[in-house]
């Protein structure tokens, strides 16, 4: 039993692989910003906060996925199977950003194609020691990105509500 479950669990993995994208990044592409922690974001108001574009510390860059002409369902399955299972921490993919590469491009970033552990990974770098001026790019990006919710991460409750 838990072989078939490793199995289908391999093997959308696999299909989703089979990916082609050109190499080089273009302007008017969509990249999607996978979101795990709730505190990025705010689904009332409908948008992505700027800690959600802040590169890592240790990198100095931060991970995309370039999804032009990708249906809604596949953008997610990606996250799900080469963002979400990949972590150690074993947190939900909750949200995501999107922006067009442009928007990077405008912020003095860059855009390049990785391809590892997907096709369609992508890197931004390029970004100020500072921190503070890291933040004033992050600001201008999340301003301009379309903050859309998995449709599978569990939903919060109301607070005083019981469980």
């Amino acid at each position: 039993m838990r072989y078939l479950q490793r199995f289908w669990e391999f093997l959308p993995s696999t299909l989703l692989r089979l990916d082609w994208v050109p190499s080089a990044v273009a302007a008017d592409e969509r990249t999607s910003r996978y979101i795990f922690d709730k505190e990025h974001f705010n689904e009332a108001q409908g948008r992505v906060k700027y800690t959600a574009f802040m590169p890592a510390k240790k990198t100095t860059d931060i991970s995309v996925y370039r999804t032009k002409d990708c249906r809604e369902w596949r953008i997610w399955a990606i996250g799900r199977y080469f963002v979400e299972r990949r972590r150690p921490d074993n947190v939900v993919l909750r949200a995501r950003g999107d922006l067009p590469a442009m928007a990077y491009v405008q912020q003095s970033l860059r855009v390049t194609a990785d391809r590892k552990p997907h096709p369609r990974h992508a890197i931004v770098a390029y970004w100020p020691n500072e921190e503070s001026e890291q933040r004033v790019k992050a600001i201008g990006l999340a301003h301009d990105a379309l903050l859309l919710l998995n449709p599978r991460a569990p939903k919060r409750r109301p607070s005083g509500t019981p469980e």
